[in-house]
């Protein structure tokens, strides 16, 4: 199912931040550039966002949240200085050797496990190979300079690599500990071109109806109380899921998640109206229970409040209902997650989501 969803986004994506070949502009739907409207998030990526926020346990995304709030934070600076006339030095846009280093230790161990590569090492490398792998990420040799050849040889690599386990001397990491990378400021960054400057300026710059900033400004003076025209931390999101793919200690993990919440919109009857948007509360503890996560059933519906990636549960009284009783109303952008999920399966096999293993269903969110 991770997988699944994981190629889900990256067509939500394309099909989001892209218009042809051209990135769309910042402002959401109600802006346009050159002809080409901004993004609508809520069509697709929120709703992929609402089937897949992070989950409690951030021990399961501490490395994938790492590597994405980093690539996002070194990207946003360099955009704001240059919004800000303050000339960029382009090491700020990615992430360099001593980063990882300096957060994760040396890329080998020490002791009983001289020369093994670090785990933590190996974390990062499978985080940015998938990153790559669906075209979100960019290798630099110098600050300025990219390496499409390197970039070449690693997808080669990826697509030859078949079963065969991990090869730490043929990836990226490998790329950036070269003295020669290192010396002329070689480093990994977003791909500014793919949606990810129109993202981060609709989720931390100016939204449309900021008076005197330019649309999408990054200027340190916005003010920080405005709503953003992409409110959701979206790269949160993508970091959890990309954890749950590539998780190497007990394969594939956040499956039982998301078997939650899917088992939840299956379940759900329509209003008054026949807009299908509520579960009995009995009915949604049951769904819980059955996946061994009934301790979470309380934690998201507190969290639907504060979290804003989470999905928005509300639990109301059914009118007239004797013994009382209660529903919960389901956010909308769930059930449309889950209506985007029936149709992408018409044409994925159900082969293919079994390929992914047999790991723990209840995973790390029942810890």
């Amino acid at each position: 199912m991770p997988l699944a969803e994981i190629q889900d986004f990256d067509q939500y994506w394309r099909q989001s931040m892209l218009d042809e070949d051209k990135t769309r502009p910042a402002g959401g739907p109600g802006s346009s550039h050159d002809g080409i409207s901004g993004v609508e998030y809520k069509s697709f990526l929120i709703p992929w966002c609402k089937g897949n926020s992070p989950s409690y346990d951030k021990t399961t995304m501490r490395i994938s949240k790492w590597v994405l709030n980093k690539l996002v934070h070194r990207l946003t600076q360099m955009l704001r200085a240059q919004d800000m006339g303050k000339k960029s030095s382009m090491r700020s846009a990615g992430i360099t050797y001593y980063d990882i280093e300096s957060s994760m230790g040396k890329p080998e161990m020490k002791g009983r496990n001289l020369g093994k590569p670090n785990p933590k090492w190996i974390s990062v490398e499978l985080v940015f190979l998938k990153l790559l792998e669906y075209n979100h990420i960019q290798i630099f040799s110098t600050l300025e300079q990219r390496s499409l050849e390197t970039e070449t040889e690693i997808k080669d690599y990826l697509e030859n690599r078949g079963t065969e386990p991990l090869d730490m001397s043929q990836g990226i990491c490998q790329f950036l500990t070269i003295k020669k990378t290192q010396d002329k400021g070689g480093h990994v960054r977003l791909n500014r071109n793919f949606g990810w400057e129109t993202f981060i300026r609709d989720h931390f710059g100016a939204p449309p109806e900021a008076t005197g900033f330019v649309t999408g400004s990054l200027d340190q003076n916005v003010p920080g109380d405005l709503v953003a025209t992409m409110p959701i931390p979206l790269h949160l999101c993508l970091a959890e899921t990309i954890a749950n793919v590539t998780g190497t200690h007990r394969g594939v993990w956040g499956k039982g998640r998301v078997k939650v919440r899917r088992a939840i919109v299956n379940a759900a009857s329509p209003n008054p109206a026949g807009v299908v948007d509520r579960i009995s509360l009995d009915e949604y503890y049951r769904i819980y229970a059955e996946n061994n996560v009934l301790h979470m059933a309380e934690t998201d519906l507190k969290s639907s409040n504060s979290n804003n990636a989470s999905a928005e549960y509300e639990i109301v009284e059914v009118s007239g209902s004797t013994p009382k009783a209660w529903e919960v109303l389901i956010d909308p952008f769930l059930i449309r997650w889950r209506e985007l999920q029936r149709v992408r399966e018409v044409s994925r096999s159900q082969d293919d989501e079994d390929d992914e293993g047999d790991a723990d269903d209840a995973d790390g969110d029942s810890q």
